[in-house]
């Protein structure tokens, strides 16, 4: 017997059968005749779903029908109140039909206020305003089903005969509020935009200053775009719910990030230095406008470090990069995208005045125009080395204690993250970035093992993967704006080209600590195993991800969320979301006092077999700016050298961050303190 997947709605419409709005129109009626037994709504919504399916089998019934069956279903069960109260709410939704107004200004149904402002009537619609919600909110059907249904049960109580448009949008929004949607506010039209926000933005007191007027509007316009047409309603809805982030909405057609090898920029370094930073300087002025986050310099400063050790000035070649790379506004502002430069730890570059030079630059570089530096651990430097190295490893040390977030990178044979002296010059790039809220996709789990708790990140996993590939392919279709920009920019096919093992998107992972408490909790996990599950769970999301789209190789980052607005508005979706719904053990582990969380828990002493399960997983190679380690971490063994030495031999770890461990704890997180 073949289940019923369809109804058919009054105007003659399919819309998919959902057992759920049968559980709920139960309950509501149940609930009326003083019963609140919601496990009873499901079992008798099953038996609806069965008559349903012996009656109508190879045809869709009706809504009438559906209406039927279940009001005989509720009085053969002996629930006669019930079921009156249930045919009492139907008839008043179609005398709402009948006799609700919906005032609006005249050619506002279809479009923005007439030049007269005069107002008319139009019928209350329940399918107009089920596909006014798709187009105008950007959610589900299903969910703007459950909106329009809320609303229809408040105008009843109500007792409206007519109701402005105005009034309508209020009662829309207090129902995604309850929905934990309180962002899917209504996006607005041109005319509108141009005759409030440019108002607001361009008065004296305005936040953005007039210098940034075009680009706030245009951002604005591009979001919405962003929403209602390059992702899907799914992906959208796991948006505005805070299942997903999606960076970059207001700058959608942009590449995310771009590792630019020196060679794709400027000629030979050491030959005039002032010369080629200036054509490095011109060619980053250009490619900004097609990158989002940052552009990343991964051999600059070695060819520098060369120059260094052959006569250059040191010191004149810091005050000739430090004024390459400071792009700020005319507001002393520094814009995005920020540049990256990689500093080696070791090869040619670090020797003799080359890692003076390198030394210095750790030590007295302070991010002009919002440059940063990371630092690459080419090859690590023997305890027992020369002075120029240990005072280089020293520098490299003091800037990760001044800025925690700053990376070592350790790059291995084939990563492509040296590309070397090939022609044509293969680049890198980040086409998308997507951040995956933990927490909130494991708060359906049970009480199972944690083969049970995986399988609830199939759902997200699967919408991220989906959200991930739609950015991918709006990059790669032609657009001028974004990959093939970059390659014709930097000479074409001739002189650069971007593999496919090249392309990257970036998938970031917040509230893995707080998952990993709430699992915990919930008796799913012990305290002893954190870590073995912390790597089972990044194992699992790898392998939701795979390596391939179609035949066509790419990179996923697995890697934490350093942006803190993003971890803050990821954390307060998830607060609201789990008071909604009465998750108490998701409310209490988000209301603890945070402690400095970082992305991965690790126990020390570092190379423990407790952390084995995360420092040589496959995944490791995958996780980007995925795993925070403590300074004191490497007191161990022959001290920072020796240990950086064991993460490149003997683990398969592609990159980490240096941070602070909280006195008297071995398993530390930093990088998702959401109050520093």
């Amino acid at each position: 017997m073949a289940r019923i997947r369809q109804v058919k709605r009054a105007d003659g419409t399919l819309v998919p059968f959902r057992e759920r709005k049968v559980a709920d129109a139960i309950a509501r009626a149940l609930r009326a005749a003083g019963h609140g037994d919601r496990s009873l709504a499901y079992e008798l919504a099953g038996v609806v779903s069965l008559f349903l399916a012996r009656n109508f089998e190879g045809d869709a019934p009706t809504t009438g029908d559906v209406r039927e069956i279940l009001a005989q279903v509720l009085r053969e069960t002996g629930h006669e109140e019930a079921a009156r109260r249930f045919e009492v709410s139907m008839r008043e939704r179609e005398r709402l039909e009948d006799e609700l107004m919906v005032r609006y200004p005249r050619g506002e149904e279809e479009g923005p206020l007439s030049a007269d402002g005069q107002e008319e009537l139009a019928p209350w619609s329940r399918v107009r305003m089920i596909a006014g919600l798709m187009r105008t909110r950007e959610i589900p059907e299903s969910l703007a089903e459950d909106v329009t249904e809320a609303i229809e049960e408040r105008l009843i109580r109500c007792g409206y005969r007519v109701v402005s448009r105005s009034l309508l949008a209020e009662m829309v929004d207090h129902e995604l509020v309850e929905q934990g949607l309180s962002g899917a506010r209504e996006p607005r039209v041109a005319y509108r935009l141009l005759r409030e926000d440019v108002r607001r933005l361009a008065a004296p007191d305005a936040a953005a200053p007039p210098a940034d007027l075009e680009r706030a509007l245009g951002e604005r316009v591009l979001r919405s775009h962003a929403l209602a047409e390059i992702h899907a309603q799914e992906v959208v809805a796991a948006h505005r719910q805070g299942v997903l982030h999606l960076h970059g909405l207001s700058r959608p057609f942009r590449l995310e990030r771009v590792v630019l090898p020196t060679g794709a920029l400027t000629g030979e370094i050491a030959a005039d230095p002032a010369a080629a930073l200036m054509e490095v300087r011109a060619a980053l002025g250009a490619l900004r406008p097609h990158v989002r986050s940052a552009l990343v310099l991964p051999d600059l400063a070695a060819a520098l470090a060369e120059a260094a050790r052959r006569g250059e000035d040191p010191a004149r070649l810091l005050r000739l990069l430090v004024r390459a790379l400071d792009f700020r506004d005319a507001f002393g502002r520094p814009e995005a995208p920020h540049v990256e430069m990689q500093v080696p730890l070791g090869g040619a570059a670090a020797r003799g005045e080359g890692a003076l030079f390198l030394e210095h630059l750790c030590d007295s570089f302070h991010g002009a125009g919002g440059a940063r530096i990371g630092l690459a651990l080419e090859c690590v430097l023997p305890p027992g080395g020369a002075a120029p190295r240990e005072r280089l490893l020293d520098a490299a040390l003091k800037l990760a204690r001044r800025a925690p977030e700053t990376g070592f990178r350790l790059p291995r044979e084939g990563d492509g993250t040296s590309p070397g002296a090939q022609a044509p010059l293969p680049l890198r790039v980040s086409l998308g970035r997507i951040t995956l809220n933990l927490p909130m996709a494991f708060a359906a789990c049970s009480r199972g093992g944690l083969n049970d708790a995986l399988a609830c990140l199939e759902a997200p996993g699967g919408t991220a993967l989906q959200a991930l590939k739609e950015r991918f392919w709006v990059q790669r279709e032609g657009r001028p704006q974004g990959l093939h920009a970059l390659v014709a920019r930097l000479g074409g096919p001739g002189k650069v080209q971007v593999r496919a093992d090249g392309q990257e998107v970036d998938l970031d992972v917040w509230g893995l600590p707080l998952a990993l408490e709430l699992l915990q909790v919930r008796g799913v996990i012990g305290e002893s195993s954190l870590t073995h599950a912390a790597a089972r769970i990044l194992g699992f999301m790898d392998y939701l991800l795979g390596a391939e789209w179609e035949g066509m190789r790419f990179r996923v980052r697995l890697g934490g969320c350093l942006d803190a607005p993003v971890r803050r508005r990821l954390h307060d979706a998830t607060r609201r979301w789990a008071e909604c719904y009465g998750i108490e053990d998701l409310s209490e582990v988000l209301r603890r006092p945070p402690l400095e969380r970082g992305v991965l828990p690790v126990a020390l002493p570092l190379f423990s077999r407790k952390n084995a399960p995360l420092l040589e997983a496959a995944f490791a190679e995958r996780l980007g700016r995925g795993l925070a380690l403590s300074l004191s971490a490497f007191a161990e063994g022959g001290g920072v050298p020796e240990a950086l030495g064991r993460l490149h031999r003997e683990t398969r770890l592609g990159f980490l961050t240096f941070a602070p461990v909280p006195e008297g704890s071995d398993v530390f997180e930093v990088q998702e303190d959401l109050f520093r």
